[in-house]
C-alpha cells in the first residue's frame, strides 16, 4: 500500500473517530451542563483559535522542513536540532499566553461575556482553568506538525483517538457521577491534555533520525526558514482572524444562548472540515518532497488526484448538510428549538466552508512551492472587507447575516485561485482543474439539489423522512464517486481486487 494511501486512511479514521465522539458528546454535554455552559466551551474553542494566531507559522514550517529533510539524507540530522530550537520558543510562548488568560479572567468574565444563569465567580474560575489548559494545548499543533512531516500519520491518529475518547467520554462520566459543573469539565480536560502532550513529545523524539549527541538549540537553523515561517505566520494570523471574526462578534453582541446555537452550527461544520483535512494533511508533505525533488510531472499528477479526492468527498456531504440541516440537527440533539435556531446558520456556514475546502489543495501547492505572496495579500485585502460585511450584514439580517459573510469570503478565495494562482504556478493546469477536478462533482450535486427542492415543493412529507435522507445521501455519494475520474478508477480497481479474491476463494 502506498504511503499516501496508508496515511490518508489513517487520517480519515482518526478524524472520523474524533468527529463521531464530538457528535455523540455534544447533545449530552448540552443536556448535562445547559446551553450557557456549552456556550462557554464554545468560547474556549474560539479563544484557542485566536491564540493560534501566534503560531508564527511554526507548525506548517516544521511539517514542510521535516518532509524535505526526509528525501535528502544529508539534511536528516538537522531535524533534531531544528525541532529542539523551535519547541523551546513554543513552550515559552505557551506559558506566557496561559498567564495572560489566567490574570485576565476577571476582565473577560465581566466585560466580554454575557450570562443569564452562570455567576461571575463561575465564569472567572472557568476562564482561569482555560489559562492552564492553553499552556498544555498550545504546543500540540507543533508536535502534530512534526509527526506529519515525519510521515508518522498512524501514530498521530492513534494518539488523537485515545485523547478524544478520554476527553469527552471521560468528561461525560465525571459530569454524570461526580459533579455536573463547567468547572469539573475544564478540570478533567487538564488531566487529559497532560497525557496527550506527553505522548506527542515522546513520539516526535522517538521518530526523529538518530544523531550522535544531544539535540542543541541553534538559532542559525532559523536563517533559512524564518522568512518562509514569517509569511506563513502572517497568512495564518490573518486567516484565523477572518475565520474567527464572526464568532467573536456573536460572542460579544449576542447572549450565550444564541452563541450556543451558533456553536452548534460550527460543530456540524467541523464535520465537513474533518472530511477535507485528512486529504490536506496527507498530500502536503508529499507536495513538499516532490518540489524538493523537482519532479514536476509527478507533482501535477498528484495535485489533480488530491483535488479530485476533495471534490468527491466534500461536495456531496456539504450538499446533503445544506439541504437537510434541520432534520440532521433534530435527530442529533433531539431538541426542536435547537434545530429551529441553528439550521439556517448551519446551512450558510457549510456553504462557506465548502468553497474554502475547494481551494485547500491549491493553497497547499502554493506553500509547498514556497510561494506565499498570493495568500498573504488576499488575506490582507479581505480583513477590512470581512469586518465591514459582518457589521453590515448583521444590521440587515441579524446573526444569519453574520454567518453569510463566510460564503462571500469563500467566493473571493475561489476567484483568486481561478484568475491568479494558475498564472504563476501549475501553469496550464487550470482547465483540467475545472473540467476534471471540480465540474463533475458540481454538476451531480446541483442535479440532486434540484431534486430535493422539487421534493420539498411536491412531496415534503416523503423527502424529509429518515429513509429518504439516507437514500439521498448514499445516492449522491455513489454517483459523485463514479463521476470523478480518480475516485472512479480507484473504486473499480478495488472492486476488481475483491472479485479476483472471491474467484480464487471459490476456485
Amino acid at each position: 500500500m502506498k504511503t499516501e494511501t496508508r496515511n490518508l486512511i489513517a487520517n480519515y479514521i482518526g478524524r472520523g473517530w474524533v468527529m463521531a465522539i464530538n457528535l455523540i458528546a455534544t447533545p449530552l454535554l448540552i443536556k448535562i451542563l445547559g446551553i450557557e455552559s456549552y456556550g462557554l466551551i464554545g468560547f474556549y474553542t474560539t479563544l484557542y483559535g485566536l491564540i493560534n494566531l501566534l503560531d508564527f507559522g511554526i507548525s506548517p514550517t516544521i511539517n514542510r522542513e521535516l518532509a524535505r529533510y526526509s528525501v535528502d539524507q544529508t539534511q536528516e540530522n538537522r531535524g533534531r536540532d531544528l525541532v529542539r530550537t523551535l519547541e523551546i520558543g513554543y513552550w515559552i510562548i505557551g506559558i506566557l499566553l496561559g498567564v495572560l488568560v489566567f490574570f485576565g479572567a476577571p476582565i473577560i468574565a465581566e466585560k466580554w461575556l454575557q450570562s443569564k444563569n452562570l455567576s461571575i465567580d463561575t465564569l472567572i474560575h472557568s476562564i482561569r482553568l482555560m489559562g492552564f489548559l492553553i499552556v498544555l494545548e498550545w504546543p500540540i499543533t507543533f508536535y502534530q506538525g512534526c509527526l506529519l512531516g515525519l510521515q508518522r500519520h498512524i501514530r498521530l491518529n492513534l494518539i488523537n483517538i485515545v485523547n478524544s475518547l478520554l476527553k469527552f467520554g471521560g468528561a461525560l462520566l465525571i459530569l454524570t457521577y461526580v459533579s455536573p459543573t463547567i468547572d469539573t469539565f475544564f478540570s478533567w480536560q487538564l488531566g487529559v491534555s497532560t497525557l496527550q502532550i506527553t505522548l506527542l513529545v515522546i513520539s516526535v523524539w522517538l521518530y526523529l533520525p538518530a544523531k550522535q549527541g544531544n539535540p542543541v538549540f541553534d538559532l542559525k537553523l532559523l536563517e533559512n526558514i524564518w522568512k518562509f515561517a514569517l509569511s506563513l505566520n502572517i497568512i495564518s494570523f490573518l486567516g484565523l482572524v477572518i475565520s474567527q471574526i464572526d464568532q467573536i462578534f456573536v460572542s460579544h453582541n449576542y447572549n450565550l444562548e444564541i452563541f450556543g446555537f451558533y456553536n452548534i452550527a460550527l460543530m456540524i461544520n467541523s464535520g465537513l472540515s474533518i472530511v477535507v483535512s485528512p486529504i490536506n494533511l496527507t498530500y502536503f508533505p508529499r507536495f513538499s518532497a516532490l518540489v524538493a525533488q523537482k519532479d514536476k510531472d509527478t507533482f501535477n499528477r498528484t495535485y489533480h488526484q488530491a483535488c479530485q479526492l476533495v471534490s468527491a468527498a466534500v461536495l456531496p456531504i456539504a450538499t446533503v448538510g445544506i439541504l437537510f440541516s434541520r432534520p440532521i440537527i433534530l435527530v442529533w440533539t433531539g431538541d426542536p428549538q435547537v434545530a429551529d435556531h441553528a439550521s439556517t446558520i448551519t446551512s450558510i456556514v457549510l456553504a462557506g466552508t465548502l468553497l474554502n475546502a475547494l481551494i485547500g489543495i491549491p493553497y497547499q501547492a502554493q506553500v509547498a512551492h514556497g510561494w506565499t505572496r498570493l495568500a498573504l495579500w488576499s488575506n490582507v485585502i479581505c480583513i477590512p472587507l470581512v469586518l465591514l460585511l459582518v457589521f453590515l450584514f448583521n444590521s440587515i439580517f441579524g446573526v444569519t447575516g453574520v454567518a453569510a459573510v463566510r460564503v462571500v469570503y469563500g467566493v473571493i478565495g475561489l476567484c483568486i485561485v481561478i484568475f491568479i494562482m494558475y498564472r504563476y504556478i501549475l501553469i496550464g493546469e487550470l482547465k483540467p482543474w475545472i473540467l476534471n477536478d471540480i465540474l463533475p462533482s458540481l454538476l451531480v450535486c446541483a442535479s440532486f439539489s434540484l431534486i430535493k427542492i422539487a421534493g420539498d415543493i411536491f412531496f415534503p412529507e416523503i423527502i424529509n423522512t429518515v429513509p429518504a435522507f439516507l437514500f439521498f445521501s448514499l445516492a449522491i455519494q455513489l454517483v459523485v464517486i463514479f463521476s470523478v475520474r480518480y475516485t472512479r478508477e480507484k473504486s473499480l480497481f478495488f472492486i476488481q481486487n475483491i472479485r479476483n479474491k472471491y474467484a480464487k476463494t471459490i476456485g
